[in-house]
């Protein structure tokens, strides 16, 4: 038999916990957001290229550092990525994009940048609405409710009182 203790969210230390985790799903949000757009910007301004997974190397849990070699304007190039798809395997060919101005800083062109991204920003929502409602329906709206009284009560005509 389990036990599962929950919070209620019409205390104070309820309140305190729905807000931090809000504001851990907002974080979240921001970042990915941030993540997406610094994706987009390179995929303006870097150029496209081909390059040729040469190793993948394990760096802790989830960290993966994937070395790639490609061609610009005739001269070969090695770099290192740090991101990983479960599709990547040695000597197959990605599409990436690059610094003109440093050829050994890139990053992917297609989805594996976004997904990240995608991932962490939708996390971040899911908790932003799952603490921010209660924080809302328990916080907010009883303040915003006694508030609209008070003004009804000040505004109202003395024959209405």
């Amino acid at each position: 038999m389990s036990i599962r203790k929950t919070i209620d969210l019409r205390t104070k230390a309820g309140r305190n916990y729905s807000l931090i985790l809000a504001a851990v799903g907002l974080a979240l949000l921001v970042f990915a957001v941030l993540g997406a757009v610094r994706k987009s910007e390179k995929l303006k301004t870097w150029l496209p290229a081909e390059a040729t997974i040469q190793s993948i190397e394990k760096k802790g849990r989830s960290n993966y550092d994937v070395t790639l070699a490609f061609e610009e304007n005739g001269r070969q190039h090695t770099a290192v990525m740090n991101e990983y798809v479960f599709t990547y395997r040695v000597g197959k060919t990605i599409p990436i994009v690059y610094d003109p101005a440093d050829p050994t800083a890139v990053t992917s062109a297609g989805w594996p940048g976004y997904f990240s991204s995608g991932v962490m920003g939708l996390i971040g929502l899911i908790v932003l609405v799952r603490c921010g409602i209660p924080v809302y329906k328990y916080h907010i709206l009883p303040k915003l409710n006694k508030r609209r009284e008070e003004t009804e009560k000040d505004t109202a005509a003395p024959w209405e009182l």
